[in-house]
């Protein structure tokens, strides 16, 4: 552990692992700069530089996330990758606004306990075993994504209490088995149902403000619903079957049976007011975002309003104060990874895909929509492998799937939003997700027991995909949607 005596004395020694991963990332990025054939563009090379850069910054981490997000709006504008206003424009975005507002949002929902109350209501009335206790935390976290915008937040707010039946379920002895089944049901759940909402992850958020940016249309939250919900409904059921397999549960009832989760229920008292003001601003936030398509306001501004009147006195639910502890260094990597994708855009993500067009194999499974789908969305999860953050991920591939898309004569906005999609999913590794890195966190389970159902999920969730994109996804766009 470094010591404040270290830092002060040595801190290049007191930081050495630190030192050496900032020169690895500005060595690539003058390498790129100074290497590059001249007779690429010069807002090519350094577009990429920069975005070389960014990618070692968030992946070995010498320096917190948001201040590797400093660095690479600075580079842009000192390299001449991008004029200060586009280097700066993922802070003016809807989408930067939108996952801070979410983020509120579910603070000021927590100075309430409807969060609990509602797990307790389903659990109350779910089959009294391991299965129907997991099935049940995979229709929670559906529900709460209507609500509760963002994954970290809502498997926050589901774990004390799944952590609590696990304390029931091992009374008489250890059930590693139905930690591992519970817990990972927390985490692959919430980014699961996550998908389906435009505001339920931040790769939702990232991709339609990328797809915006690419073909002018902005995706609404309708749109998203219409083709990114079925899928999650169609997950839920395949995380269920997985995990119950994966690990057989070693007590067959729950101890105590649903009248624990009856008397947790009664323990929260009557419905207060504080807690019908907050369940009836989001019933209002919700309609705003249904009828986006008629009104035109931005999704963030219903999330913006949705902070507003949880603060405002006499009608709100929260404190401005308490609302506001959020994690801004969040917000900052969203807005700089935008500002990074815009830079992008401008040649950068068509130089990529041109290389990848060399490889004939490319154009031919484009060729086929569901097995571009499948193919989309097993690259992305290897890629996420690599690169543990999910912003990352999207920043980074959904310009170059549209481009390819669009080279292929496929549908570009299909592919992308495959991609995007894909980039949510994280079931291998603990890194992958903030939600696998929580439950991890425990100490109830280990990294090891992540491998064997997160394979099989990786496989199926592809399958489900192609499967689902090739079908669906035209039928709903037939609809003009």
């Amino acid at each position: 552990m470094i010591t404040e005596e270290q830092i002060k004395e040595k801190p290049w020694v007191a930081y050495r692992k630190e030192i050496i991963y900032l020169l690895i990332g500005l060595g690539a990025f003058a390498g790129i700069l100074i290497f590059t054939p001249d007779t690429l563009d010069w807002q090519i090379r350094s577009t990429l530089a920069v975005m070389i850069l960014a990618i070692i910054l968030w992946v070995l981490e010498p320096v917190p996330l948001a201040l590797s997000a400093f660095i690479a709006i600075a580079a842009l504008v000192i390299t001449g990758a991008a004029p200060m206003e586009q280097a700066l424009s993922g802070f003016a975005s809807g989408s930067t606004f939108l996952i801070a507002a979410g983020f509120m949002m579910a603070k000021a929902i927590n100075s309430t306990p409807l969060g609990s109350r509602i797990a307790y209501f389903f659990l109350a009335y779910t089959k009294n075993t391991p299965g129907g206790i997991l099935a049940a935390i995979l229709i929670i976290m559906e529900v709460l994504t209507f609500f509760i915008p963002a994954t970290a937040v809502r498997a926050a707010l589901l774990l004390p209490v799944v952590l609590n039946i696990i304390e029931e379920f091992e009374i008489k002895g250890p059930a590693p088995n139905i930690r591992g089944m519970l817990l990972l049901g927390v985490a692959f759940g919430a980014n699961i149902t996550g998908l389906g909402l435009l505001p339920g992850a931040i790769a939702n958020v990232i991709t339609a403000e990328l797809i915006h940016k690419l073909t002018g249309d902005p995706v609404t939250y309708v749109e998203w619903m219409v083709y990114a919900f079925p899928l999650s409904i169609i997950l839920l059921p395949v995380i269920w079957w997985v995990l119950v397999k994966c690990f057989p549960p070693e007590v067959k009832e729950f101890p105590g049976g649903k009248e624990v989760f009856k008397r947790k229920l009664n323990e929260l008292g009557p419905v207060s007011g504080m807690e019908k003001r907050c369940l009836g601003i989001l019933l209002f936030t919700f309609a705003i975002w249904m009828t986006e398509g008629l009104h035109g306001l931005h999704s963030s501004i219903g999330a913006i309003i949705a902070v507003i009147l949880m603060c405002l006195p006499g009608i709100g639910c929260s404190r401005w104060e308490r609302t506001m502890q959020i994690s801004w260094d969040t917000v900052i990597l969203i807005a700089a990874t935008l500002s990074l994708g815009s830079a992008a855009n401008q040649g950068a993500a068509q130089f990529i895909a041109g290389a990848f067009l060399g490889l004939g194999l490319v154009g031919d499974v484009l060729a086929y929509p569901v097995l571009a789908i499948l193919m989309i969305t097993l690259f992305a999860q290897i890629y996420h492998l690599a690169i543990g953050n999910v912003a990352t991920v999207t920043i980074t591939l959904v310009p170059i799937v549209y481009q390819l898309a669009l080279y292929n004569g496929a549908n570009p906005f299909m592919m992308a939003l495959a991609a995007g999609i894909a980039s949510l999913f994280g079931f291998i590794l603990v890194v992958e997700t903030i939600p696998n890195v929580m439950v991890y966190n425990t100490g109830l389970i280990h990294s090891k027991d992540l491998i064997r159902p997160g394979i099989i999920l990786t496989l199926v969730v592809s399958v489900v995909m192609g499967l689902t994109a090739a079908w669906w996804w035209p039928l709903a766009a037939s609809f003009g949607v």
